[in-house]
């Protein structure tokens, strides 16, 4: 039921308007301006990509849009109603959801039951510690489940502990993470950081599979993926906007070349 009523939720939005919108978010701390007045509009079914030099403000802005950093001004719309800071489960619960670094995986737990339990936060709220015991009370999980671990080619190592994974493979688990909660707007934290070059082109073509049918938005370091996967690219540069555009666009825009020293090696 609740897939249909989000679908409806965004039948009834009139044309044109974006699925997640941000309009001049700030984030400040005590005298630091880590973002200064941010505006993004993301439409349905978009692969938006958000770069930017190191310390220019993505990480903040990502978080607040993820619900999980109050913005100090400006608000945050998902599929037109307000988001503004009511918090990651509730974000989470209304369709949105942000994949996390390796950290926060429970190391010694089974991939099948890490995402597990990303199904079980979502439909009960606050993680519980009791959440496994439970978890034969939670009707339609197990699909959920299996669909998630699937997705990110991951049924053969299923029962495999964390710890056990190749780095490259506890990546995949975040992307399976978020795609478990059935949420069809993901926020995508640098999804190649540290990945070998075998691992990467791997992980774009995952990319490529899961952003059919959804709205994805990626922070990324690496540049040449982002060209090869965005539709559009948003640029932020000391915690301000700088660009926005199609990769072509964004390549040949000289103060994005100017930020990163000397453009980008084609």
């Amino acid at each position: 039921g609740r897939h249909r009523l989000q679908m409806r939720a965004s039948a009834l939005l009139p044309a044109g308007t974006p699925i997640l919108r941000a309009d001049n978010i700030a984030k400040h701390y005590g005298g630091l301006k880590a973002v200064k007045g941010v505006s993004i509009e993301v439409q349905e079914g978009e692969l938006r990509g958000l770069i930017g030099p190191n310390g220019a403000g993505k990480s903040t802005f990502f978080r607040m849009l993820a619900g999980e950093i109050q913005p100090t001004s400006g608000s945050v719309h998902l599929r037109g109603a307000e988001i503004t800071g009511v918090g990651v489960t509730r974000v989470c619960q209304l369709g949105m959801s942000k994949s996390y670094q390796v950290n926060e995986l429970f190391d010694a737990l089974t991939v099948r039951q890490n995402i597990l339990m990303s199904v079980l936060g979502q439909k009960r709220g606050p993680f519980r510690f009791d959440a496994l015991a439970t978890i034969e009370g939670v009707e339609g999980c197990h699909a959920q489940v299996e669909a998630a671990i699937g997705m990110v080619e991951l049924t053969a190592r299923a029962d495999t502990p964390v710890h056990e994974l190749s780095y490259g493979e506890k990546r995949r688990v975040e992307i399976g993470l978020a795609l478990a909660t059935g949420a069809n707007v993901l926020l995508l934290d640098e999804p190649l950081a540290g990945m070998s070059p075998e691992e990467r082109v791997h992980a774009v073509a995952l990319l490529k599979t899961i952003r059919k049918g959804r709205t994805v938005l990626i922070v990324e370091h690496d540049m040449d993926a982002m060209f090869e996967l965005a539709d559009r690219i948003t640029v932020l540069y000391d915690g301000n906007f700088l660009a926005e555009g199609t990769p072509e666009e964004i390549k040949a825009n000289a103060s994005v070349q100017d930020a990163y020293l000397g453009g980008f090696g084609q």
